[in-house]
């Protein structure tokens, strides 16, 4: 996920107009970043989603949860399709979802970044993906996997295992990783705060699960 590069486009497309105040606190001093850690770890097991969290104030990556194999086990092992992948066809509101920016990068595979705010402050950004917003044709993985040279068979297996998911629902799992986190802050850090968290972020794993 190329968090550095989208966070820094992010901050320049207008949603740090939403903080009404200078942020002077921290992500981390409302959650417990390792408690969280572990539940975002159970959510990328069971979806195949990567997540990151990251503060706003000190820049830091905060969670860093899920592994997707296609980034991992070839795009990063190939110079050509690394730097491919770094390559942010630009972020957009597409769909014009409010508080909501997703980049595409020039191989198809898309990230969404949501901003948390908390009475007016911009405490943070959620990273979620790698997703495709529409299933990939055979024929442009074949070229894809000839141009970078990966065997095909596996490169299509890769791809086959991408969530393909619409705007409109990456937007409503955003919401509930916001909604999420909230409800720990609100409800004080307590052992019935982050319950009911767990129980938000698995309303967000739906949206990924595939039916066999």
């Amino acid at each position: 996920m190329k968090t550095a590069v989208i966070s820094h486009a992010f901050r320049h497309e207008g949603f740090e107009a939403g903080a009404r105040t200078c942020v002077r606190r921290e992500l981390s001093d409302y959650v417990d970043i390792n408690r969280l850690s572990r539940m975002l770890n159970d959510f990328c097991q069971v979806t195949g989603l990567m997540v990151d969290v990251i503060d706003r104030r000190s820049g830091d990556i905060l969670v860093a949860e899920g592994i997707k194999s296609i980034c991992v086990h070839h795009h990063k092992e190939c110079p050509m399709s690394d730097l491919t992948c770094k390559e942010v066809s630009g972020l957009s509101n597409e769909g014009g979802l409010a508080g909501v920016m997703i980049s595409r990068c020039d191989i198809d595979l898309s990230t969404a970044v949501s901003p948390i705010f908390l009475d007016g402050e911009y405490l943070g950004d959620i990273f979620l993906g790698p997703v495709l917003l529409a299933p990939m044709e055979n024929e442009k993985i074949a070229k894809l996997a000839q141009t970078f040279g990966f065997d095909k068979k596996q490169y299509q297996r890769m791809y086959g295992e991408v969530n393909v998911i619409r705007v409109d629902e990456l937007a409503e799992a955003l919401a509930c990783f916001r909604e999420m986190i909230l409800a720990i802050v609100t409800g004080g850090g307590d052992e019935k705060s982050y319950a009911s968290a767990y129980h938000i972020l698995f309303k967000a794993a739906r949206y990924f699960i595939k039916e066999t």
